[in-house]
């Protein structure tokens, strides 16, 4: 009886060191998520003060000698590239 016990005991310490492991993998995880989500946010915040300033770029381009047609290429880049 008392191996059996033993046995226990040490299974349920096993099993003790496993659970602490994988909560400090889910903690791990957690923090990871956090960041990416940060630097999601940073992004979106950088991509919308970008289009932000290249309107009026865009509308100066407008007006120059070049034309029309070189702002509106610089707009539909800047567009596309805030979409992705």
């Amino acid at each position: 009886m008392a191996q059996i016990l033993s046995g226990l005991s040490l299974a349920s310490l096993g099993q003790s060191d496993d659970i602490a492991r994988a909560s400090r993998a889910v903690t791990a995880l957690d923090e990871v998520t956090r960041q990416n989500a940060a630097w999601a946010e940073k992004g979106t915040a950088a991509a919308q003060s970008l289009q932000d300033q290249a309107m009026p770029l865009n509308m100066a381009m407008g007006g120059s000698r070049w034309g029309a047609g070189v702002g509106e290429i610089l707009w539909g880049d800047l567009t596309y590239i805030v979409e992705q």
